[in-house]
């Protein structure tokens, strides 16, 4: 007789399925199970049935690339800052200092990551927003920069070097 499959519990072994009715292992290590006996492994009450984890598969969020033009921005303005390394973060192209991201492009923005002081000053400005890389996930210590700031040499390299001056004050990392 094969293996038997397995319904997982909060904190329990789980159980076996029903005397007799063995179940057949597919190559993945999946069991193939019908619907109609997953139904009769997992109680239907209400009460219970928030004991047992499901497993659905989640969707990856799907992001979209960064324009041409704002890339080679990014590539301009690295270039003069010779102390952080280039690299990509998450598919997009990002300055690390010390191991630390410090800034870089997230879709159609340009996001910095600040000490709380700068980072108060910055979403002070119009146009300046907490970065969300997904709706209703703020991460904290970083902030997008507006249109008109990643327009404007001056005013970018202030704060990218501000941005990098916070990375390579934390602790390096391997």
């Amino acid at each position: 007789m094969g293996r038997q499959a397995r319904v997982v519990g909060k904190g329990r072994a789980g159980r076996r399925a029903p005397a007799g009715r063995p179940v057949r292992f597919e190559p993945g290590g999946w069991p193939r199970i019908s619907a109609s006996r997953l139904a009769a492994l997992v109680p239907a009450s209400g009460e219970a049935s928030n004991r047992w984890r499901v497993y659905t598969p989640r969707t990856m969020p799907t992001f979209e690339k960064s324009p041409v033009e704002l890339v080679g921005r990014f590539d301009e303005v690295a270039t003069r800052h010779p102390s952080a390394q280039r690299r990509l973060m998450f598919g997009y192209p990002a300055l690390f200092t010390g191991g630390n991201f410090a800034t870089g492009l997230f879709a159609d923005r340009w996001v910095v990551r600040l000490a709380p002081g700068d980072l108060a000053d910055l979403l002070a400005t119009p146009d300046a927003a907490p970065f969300s890389p997904m709706p209703g996930r703020a991460m904290s210590g970083w902030a997008s920069l507006p249109r008109d700031v990643v327009a404007d040499d001056v005013a970018l390299d202030g704060w990218v070097e501000r941005a990098i001056a916070f990375a390579a004050s934390l602790p390096p990392k391997g």
